[in-house]
Formats: C-alpha cells, sequence, structure tokens
C-alpha cells in the first residue's frame, strides 16, 4: 500500500464522516438530478413535523453556538441535520436545517418534531438574548419526504416548493421537500402511508423524534449523529460540545442505536432492557414499527451478533449492521427482515 493511500486509510478510521468540509458538502452534489420515471416516486406527509422561521443578521452565529453541526455551511448544503444538546452533552431535539435567501439578510427554516416546537422555542429564546433574530412557527409551510428506487433521482412536482434537498442523514431515505400552502392538487400527490415512511426508517436504522431519541437520555455518537452528517469536529465550542468531542477522540463508543428485526409476540416499552442467552443486560429498546416486525434498539456492540431478548423472553432480536455505516469491509446488513431498502420493502 502506497503512503498516500495508508493516509487516506488513517484518516477514514479517525473520522469516518467529515475528515473535510469538502467531505461534509459532497452529498450536495446531486441535488438537483432529475428522475426520467416520475411514476416511480411516492411522497409521505410528515404531519409530525412542523417548521420555524427564524431570521436576522445574527441568525448563523446564533444557531453555530446551540446545535452540533456547522452552520457557516448550511448556505452551500442547502440542508443541513443537527441535534441541540443539554449542557450535559445528551440529546434534546433532533432537528433540520434549511437555508434561505431573503434580501439582505439570513433566514434559516428550522424542521423539528410537532409535539416539540414549543420547547424548542423556548430554548431559541432563553439563548436569544440580544442577538439580532425573530423566531416565528410557519404552520403554512408542510415537511413532505420523495422516495423513489434510486432515491438521488427525485424532482419536485408539488406547486409551491419552498426547497428540496437529499435527505442529508442518509441518502437512501430520499428527499426532504418543504411545501408551502399545500393546495388540493399537491394533496392528490401524496401517494406513500406515513407508516411506509417510518418503516424504512426502522429497517435502515434512523432514528427521528422523541420516542426514538428520548430527550435528556441519549448521547449523540450512541445515536450514530457522526455516521448521519449531523455533527462537524472543526467548528467552534456549542453547548454540550466537550463531552461529544471526547467520545468522538477517545474512540471509546460501546453502544450504538441499531436496527432490529423482532420475532415474537408481544409488547415491549421504550427503555426496557434487552438480554443476551446468559441474561446478560445488552442494552435498551427504544422503539417499534407498528407493524411489529422492525424497530431500533441501543446495543453493546460486542453483543451485536447473538440473539438478544425482551425480559420476559417473548419477544427475539437479531441486530443488523446498517450498509450505510462506514466499514473497512463494506459491511452490509445481513440477511433476514432488515436489508438494504428496495423499492419493493418500503
Amino acid at each position: 500500500m502506497s503512503l498516500a493511500m495508508s493516509r487516506v486509510t488513517l484518516l477514514r478510521r479517525i473520522f469516518p464522516r467529515f475528515c473535510s468540509k469538502s467531505k461534509m458538502l459532497s452529498s450536495a452534489r446531486h441535488m438537483h438530478i432529475v428522475d426520467k420515471d416520475q411514476d416511480n416516486v411516492r411522497y409521505a406527509h410528515l404531519k409530525h413535523r412542523s417548521l420555524l422561521e427564524l431570521e436576522g443578521r445574527d441568525v448563523t452565529n446564533f444557531l453555530q453556538g446551540i446545535i452540533t453541526n456547522d452552520v457557516e455551511l448550511l448556505p452551500e448544503m442547502k440542508c443541513m441535520y443537527a441535534m441541540i444538546l443539554n449542557q450535559h452533552g445528551r440529546i434534546m431535539h433532533d432537528i433540520m436545517l434549511y437555508h434561505q435567501q431573503h434580501d439582505t439578510e439570513n433566514k434559516v427554516l428550522l424542521e423539528c418534531e410537532s409535539s416539540n416546537s414549543e420547547s424548542i422555542i423556548k430554548i431559541l429564546k432563553l439563548y436569544k438574548l440580544r442577538k439580532k433574530l425573530s423566531i416565528t412557527p410557519r404552520d403554512n409551510l408542510s415537511v413532505v419526504q420523495a422516495m423513489s428506487g434510486n432515491s438521488f433521482h427525485i424532482s419536485p412536482q408539488f406547486s409551491n416548493v419552498v426547497t428540496s434537498a437529499i435527505d442529508p442523514r442518509v441518502p437512501m431515505l430520499g428527499h426532504r421537500l418543504v411545501v408551502e400552502n399545500m393546495s388540493e392538487s399537491d394533496s392528490a400527490l401524496i401517494n406513500m402511508d406515513i407508516n411506509a415512511y417510518h418503516h424504512k426508517r426502522h429497517y435502515i436504522g434512523v432514528p427521528e423524534g422523541p420516542l426514538d431519541l428520548p430527550p435528556g437520555t441519549c448521547l449523540p455518537l450512541e445515536c450514530n449523529l457522526d455516521f448521519m452528517n449531523g455533527v462537524s469536529f472543526h467548528k467552534g465550542c456549542y453547548i454540550g460540545q466537550e463531552l461529544t468531542a471526547r467520545t468522538k477522540f477517545t474512540g471509546v463508543i460501546r453502544k450504538r442505536l441499531v436496527p432490529v428485526s423482532i420475532e415474537g409476540e408481544g409488547s415491549i416499552e421504550s427503555g426496557s432492557s434487552i438480554y443476551t442467552e446468559k441474561r446478560k443486560s445488552a442494552g435498551k429498546f427504544r422503539s417499534m414499527h407498528s407493524d411489529g416486525k422492525v424497530g431500533l434498539a441501543l446495543v453493546r456492540l460486542n453483543y451485536s451478533g447473538e440473539t438478544l431478548s425482551s425480559k420476559d423472553g417473548q419477544l427475539k432480536f437479531r441486530c443488523h449492521i446498517p450498509m450505510w455505516w462506514p466499514s473497512e469491509d463494506g459491511t452490509e446488513f445481513s440477511d433476514g427482515v432488515c436489508g438494504p431498502a428496495t423499492e419493493e420493502n418500503i
């Protein structure tokens, strides 16, 4: 192996994502490719997601100090995934940012879980102080997820798309669209049930909202924020940065959120412990899709290859390593319920 290749391999091991700012921008280059077969595109209206508008000259500096990602890159990326942490480095909210240019002032749309919007507004106002910006709920904006067999090739068909971009978390999820004042013709384009969207998320291992990411309890790197383009290790300080940075640079991440296939009948509460066959604690269950077949669990990586079970033994869990995780050997999903998402299984 050449010296140059050795250095590249070393960098990839240390920084699986975000070796540089150019790496962070790479996904944005595919945003305007058009799908020739629009009949294969499916749209889901994400009614559980809301949008806030932040406008003013201090928007960038304000957000830079309270979220995990580098907001200075937002104008080039158009859409950015990030989290708001508490002072102890635990996740409070997962968010999306969309860049908008409005005259001479910055305008950013912040997407969040609808049930958390009031809480986020309180946090933003708490840290706003004297910064020049306004925070306005935008109830006339809707979030739509667009998916196709080739998720990179989607052309929005809605009448008034404010912005669109490839989902910054995992490209195979498709495009994220923001639509203003959805009309009847726009609503007629919605041809995918919201459950299908959540099934695909669980299927490929992408968390979203307070059920998957219980506020105040989760560590961002254990929830794969570093794998989902949601954290920058090159920006300045932000709330909760110290623990996140220390975890990254020590390289000690013993647990991660993984998709699981579920066997058996029964129910299990979010946060319940799951066990190995020898009854050792292997992690915590997070959420289950309504079909009862797929879900998410926070699992110790050294137990991820074993068959796990609920406390009463009625449910069995098989962990799967997502194909979008960075790896040296190109590991993909194993066979079973979970696997590379295709047009047939979403």
